[in-house]
């Protein structure tokens, strides 16, 4: 029997019959335990079980913190797509075909966009550089689109 053994022993001796718990205090006076011993592995045992604990409930409040910033993410994303389009059918007055498919193709964008960020957006994806590359990649499309409309006079908005 190890000494670990013995401790914990020692700390359940209430439940043994006479005969064991006298041989287990034979035992503990061989090898030189005492009850301050059981005592101070016990009290080891409950601080690295607070401990285990702690370290568990910190991997667990991580992870729930990077699968919000994911989903912020994404529906930032998601929300700068749709006030795209909706900036372009009510202030420059697209056709309602152009905003159809300016909305698809935006939306397609975002969703590409979620994906690269959920794959490669570690900690440093944040959501302000979130925010900015949002509002770059809409604008550039936007702009992109303003630029093919100005180049060709007779295409219809």
């Amino acid at each position: 029997m190890t000494s670990d053994e013995l401790k914990r022993a020692m700390l359940e001796r209430s439940t043994l019959v006479p005969q064991a718990a006298f041989a287990l205090g034979q035992e503990c006076a061989k090898r030189g335990l005492d009850e301050t011993s059981a005592e101070t592995y016990q009290s080891g045992i409950a601080n690295a079980d607070k401990e285990t604990k702690r370290q568990k409930e910190a991997i667990r409040s991580e992870h729930r913190n990077y699968r919000r910033a994911s989903w912020l993410r994404a529906g930032i994303f998601i929300g700068a797509a749709i006030l795209t389009a909706l900036f372009s059918e009510y202030v420059l007055r697209f056709s309602s075909d152009a905003v159809y498919l300016l909305t698809k193709m935006l939306l397609n964008l975002a969703i590409a966009a979620i994906v690269l960020s959920w794959a490669f957006g570690g900690r440093w994806l944040t959501v302000s550089r979130t925010c900015m590359a949002a509002v770059l990649l809409n604008s550039g499309v936007l702009i992109w689109i303003l630029l093919t409309i100005s180049n060709h006079p007779n295409s219809p908005r």
